[in-house]
């Protein structure tokens, strides 16, 4: 399916999984469940700078999904912050407070990769990176959900595909998304300072699910009503590469902080790193 926007995506999705979902008995980090699931989903999105979802049920925050965007770009492992925000991390976390799920460690390890293969060969199909490394033994809580991302420039413009072996409908999807489309948008800040070529353009994002469920304890999600929304634009200024994030600190920081104060945290990143600012 295709749509303008996260919104309708997400207003899309709920309609097929609510009507054309099936039943399945499955497990989660608190054990045995049941899920509506569709199999084989692709969703493209056009807009990549509309981050936000305005379904009142569903209750986004998005300030939440900069957070852990910018955890995401500390490639720290360790939950001891974002665990403060999301107690799910907690969960699925390892006695030592580590997770394999941030996403930013693998993406980091193939960023200058991919940036070197696309400034060579623009339209190239290589440009992958591996998330979930078939040689790593996760454990039972934590198995990466991602499989691999790819990045494509067509038609001058810069296009993601996010592959995803399972994703939950209420939490993974959404965050996922939210943050995928602020990593095209990164990259394709990093491709106009490294060629000199302004006219690289913001494609679409595509969001492949091999398994797309809700669980039970969210079904009530699924029957609301459609809301429509002015939409807020999250688009990040030019600057904003990752070297930049690095040098000048703009992630999580691994040091143990209050919540108040990666809220303020990300305050700041949205008022600085957006075009226009946020607030």
């Amino acid at each position: 399916m295709r749509y303008h926007t996260l919104q309708e995506a997400y207003e899309g999705t709920r309609h097929y999984l609510r009507y054309d979902g099936e039943v399945i008995a499955t497990k989660s980090s608190k054990g045995d469940s049941r899920a509506i699931e569709l199999l084989n989903q692709s969703i493209t999105i056009d807009d990549v700078c509309q981050i936000n979802i305005y379904n009142p049920k569903r209750k986004f925050n998005v300030r939440y999904a900069l957070l852990e965007f910018m955890w995401y770009l500390s490639q720290d492992q360790n939950v001891r912050n974002i665990g403060k925000a999301a107690s799910t991390w907690k969960d699925i976390a390892s006695v030592d407070g580590l997770v394999h799920s941030n996403y930013g460690v693998c993406l980091h390890n193939g960023w200058d990769r991919v940036v070197n293969e696309l400034v060579r060969f623009p339209e190239s199909r290589r440009a992958v990176i591996a998330l979930n490394q078939p040689d790593v033994d996760y454990g039972m809580k934590d198995v990466p959900c991602t499989m691999f991302v790819q990045f494509f420039v067509r038609d001058d413009k810069l296009h993601l595909i996010w592959n995803m072996r399972s994703s939950d409908f209420a939490f993974g999807f959404c965050n996922d998304v939210a943050v995928g489309m602020l990593f095209l948008q990164m990259m394709r800040n990093e491709l106009m300072e490294r060629t000199d070529i302004p006219w690289i353009g913001l494609g679409s994002f595509t969001y492949n699910a091999t398994s797309l469920h809700c669980y039970e304890p969210h079904w009530h999600l699924l029957f609301d009503n459609y809301t429509n929304e002015v939409f807020d634009k999250y688009e990040l200024v030019e600057e904003f590469t990752w070297g930049r994030a690095l040098q000048d600190m703009l992630y999580l920081p691994s040091r143990d902080i209050e919540l108040e104060q990666m809220w303020e945290m990300v305050d700041v990143f949205e008022q600085e790193n957006f075009v226009g600012g946020r607030l």
